[in-house]
């Protein structure tokens, strides 16, 4: 099941079929490092992005993906339950054209049907994962995952959650694509640095 997840919109890709090619050792060698509490994210591979802006992006491995969906296997269902109603994207039933449909619901309601004045703020914040307070994070996490979890399952998944919530992905990231893009990207930072 996590493989299947993991691998959706990243067939092809040579670390997936790489991953494939040795499926079965490589899922026993990810569980035997899971439980010997020796498992390490392997380090992130950087491209730019252009749509719908100019962004850095860290991927992981596929390796990586795949452990990824096996943690939010078992936090998934446990924080579905605290989002509020208009959280979108990357939840079952609550993708973009769900998002586009609320907000179209919500203006309805705030302009009583188009016909009075409403605004509508959009922002984005910049660099808003990477600059997350880890620490804050994962005490909220540990507080939720006691309530829910066995012991064992308690220290696998603390464990896991650990090990990729505090991985540095800009630590030996392997920087891929064209070079143009990527100086085009320093462009834009400076900008934004300076305005």
């Amino acid at each position: 099941m996590y493989l299947q997840k993991a691998r959706k919109n990243k067939r092809n890709k040579k670390d997936q079929i790489e991953f494939e090619e040795s499926f079965e050792s490589n899922l026993i060698n990810i569980h035997k490092e899971i439980l010997e509490e020796k498992f390490k994210p392997e380090n992130y591979t950087a491209f730019v992005n252009k749509k719908p802006v100019i962004r850095e992006v860290f991927a992981p491995s596929f390796r990586d993906r795949v452990v990824h969906h096996l943690l939010y296997k078992y936090l998934g269902d446990i924080y579905e339950t605290q989002f509020i109603d208009d959280s979108f994207s990357c939840r079952k039933g609550k993708g973009t054209l769900y998002g586009i449909h609320r907000v179209k619901q919500m203006i309805d309601e705030c302009s009583n049907g188009y016909v009075e004045n409403c605004y509508i703020l959009k922002l984005d914040i910049s660099g808003y994962f990477y600059n997350i307070n880890k620490d804050i994070l994962y005490k909220k996490c540990k507080l939720m995952m006691k309530k829910h979890f066995s012991k064992d399952k308690y220290k696998i998944v603390d464990f896991l959650l650990k090990s990729i919530l505090f991985h540095d992905v800009t630590n030996n990231v392997v920087r891929v694509g064209n070079y143009d893009d990527w100086k085009l990207l320093q462009i834009m930072l400076a900008y934004l640095l300076v305005t």
